[in-house]
């Protein structure tokens, strides 16, 4: 292992994996590293978790009791306004991020991103220059975000229209009474189907947008070809795998913890204004510790796969080079963003 503040490349991480390995290796540089790690997303998620708390609480909150009361008349514009709203900020309180959040998540991944990079590839990561280096790439990376997202919305209308179909099919053939367990197991296959389908879909096509985007300098139509490329058919079911476990773990982790910590609060009895500065601290701190921990696996398995595929440790060592660009006879500077621009590093 070398001086990462030299400039000098440590290699120890570069190895092939399995997943559980990947995960173990993951949590490993998050925790050697968290502080650098959580202060990246802190510049974007501490703030953006107070003002959807406070939206949460001033705008969505009142719309549902407003809703449920029983002695208000139904007010079909306040339903929506709900609906749109917990769409849009989702339900801070227990962790569960809406469109916004996906957003932050979208900006962030960039600067995170970068900041893995340099830490396996032996370099010392830095918070103003994961900034830097990922700011110009922020749009592009954004839109590659949102298209990854449509596409996950076309799966799931269209499996809700085909659950929808077949749920009612069932229920006018055995009847309401009797088809209801049948119609909730269907639902609940619908359910499965559109997170496995539209994990495969993300796995295929997008699960490697930041590294792509931000480090390799790739546009938005040349990121599917590249992904596809890196996942291959062999690595294929391990990536989905992969990213359907990954949003399981850290969601269902953060959402015990938060709902632990509500219930916690909810015995102390504080004052409103106390309980309300209360649950923001927690629930930020507690978002963001897990938010990281996305970034910081599909970055080591961007490298895992390009170990795997490309030979970029061996290649990596034999040529002295810090970054090896999409094709494996030309090198790059992460930080120029040219595959042309070739640049010498000392090794030991």
């Amino acid at each position: 292992m070398s001086d990462a503040e030299g400039g000098l490349v440590c290699t120890d991480r570069l190895v092939a994996r399995t997943l559980s390995g990947l995960f173990d290796e993951s949590f490993d540089v998050y925790k050697r590293n968290f502080k650098t790690l959580a202060l990246i997303a802190a510049v974007l998620f501490f703030p953006t978790q107070i003002a959807l708390h406070g939206c949460y609480e001033t705008w969505i909150r009142p719309l549902q009791l407003r809703i449920v009361t029983p002695w208000e008349d139904p007010d079909p514009l306040s339903a929506l306004l709900a609906i749109l709203g917990a769409c849009l900020i989702g339900a801070p309180e227990y962790g569960l991020p809406g469109v916004l959040s996906f957003v932050v998540f979208a900006l962030v991944s960039g600067p995170l991103c970068v900041a893995v990079s340099d830490i396996l590839l032996g370099r010392l990561p830095s918070i103003k220059e994961a900034f830097r280096r990922a700011g110009p790439a922020a749009l592009r990376l954004l839109c590659g975000w949102i298209c990854a997202g449509l596409m996950c919305l076309g799966i799931a209308f269209a499996c809700g229209a085909l659950t929808f179909v077949v749920a009612a099919f069932v229920g006018i053939s055995m009847g309401a009474e009797a088809g209801a367990g049948a119609m909730m197991v269907i639902w609940l296959c619908g359910l499965a189907a559109t997170y496995v389908l539209s994990v495969a879909v993300v796995a295929r096509y997008a699960v490697f947008m930041a590294p792509l985007v931000v480090l390799e300098g790739l546009s938005i139509t040349a990121v599917w070809d590249r992904n596809r490329q890196l996942v291959g058919r062999v690595r294929f079911s391990h990536t989905v795998a992969a990213a359907a476990a990954l949003p399981l773990l850290v969601f269902g982790l953060q959402y015990l913890i938060l709902f632990s910590v509500d219930a916690a609060i909810g015995a102390v009895h504080l004052t409103s204004i106390a309980d309300f500065v209360v649950r923001i601290a927690f629930t930020a701190g507690i978002v963001l510790f897990f938010q990281p921990y996305f970034m910081v696996m599909i970055t080591a398995l961007y490298y895992d796969y390009r170990v795997r595929g490309e030979g970029f440790d061996v290649v990596l060592l034999s040529t002295r080079q810090t970054w090896l660009a999409p094709s494996p006879t030309r090198f790059c500077d992460p930080r120029a963003g040219e595959a042309s621009h070739t640049k010498e590093v000392a090794l030991i």
